[in-house]
């Protein structure tokens, strides 16, 4: 399937505001991002190191910032952030 973000120019609408909001609807649908996916080739098992990697990258840095800061970290009070709104999105009391 291709995706095809498409503007049409409103009438008395300046170009440069209708290619502001072709960059924003580009954006939005991700479609920059699924050109850069379906570039190249990954074979599975090259996908589970690079996913293995990237999971080392941020048990580092989750790290890094644990001990700086001496507190609860950023990452683990957004995650906790995002638990309690699931749980009130879904009716869940703890």
């Amino acid at each position: 399937m291709v995706c095809v973000a498409e503007v049409r120019l409103q009438e008395g609408e300046s170009v440069e505001n209708a290619l502001r909001r072709f960059k924003r609807k580009v954006q939005t649908e991700n479609i920059i991002g699924g050109v850069k996916r379906h570039s190249l080739y990954l074979t599975p098992g090259e996908q589970r190191r690079l996913k293995q990697a990237l999971a080392r990258k941020r048990a580092r840095n989750f790290a890094k910032t644990s001990q700086s800061d001496g507190e609860i970290s950023c990452y683990l009070r957004r995650a906790l952030l995002r638990a309690d709104q699931l749980f009130a999105h879904f009716g869940i009391s703890i």
